[in-house]
């Protein structure tokens, strides 16, 4: 999934935009490849990682506060 078209929209409305991603999965170019992408292990990456990303958040949602409010 991308974000671009969402940045862009909030840019030509004059809004800041900060955006992270998280990569869950490969990406699989060959199709004779036994390996394939599943939504398993995108859920699997992403329950791994859903700690260190509310800290992550939480931690900018408190330092933009503080910004707003100086």
């Amino acid at each position: 999934m991308s974000t671009v078209h969402e940045v862009v929209t909030a840019q030509h409305c004059g809004i800041l935009v900060f955006a992270f991603s998280i990569i869950t999965n490969l990406c699989v170019t060959d199709y004779e490849s036994l390996e394939q992408a599943d939504h398993v292990e995108v859920l699997s990456s992403a329950r791994d990682r859903e700690y260190v990303l509310k800290k992550f958040v939480t931690r900018m949602v408190e330092r933009i506060g503080e910004l707003v409010q100086t």
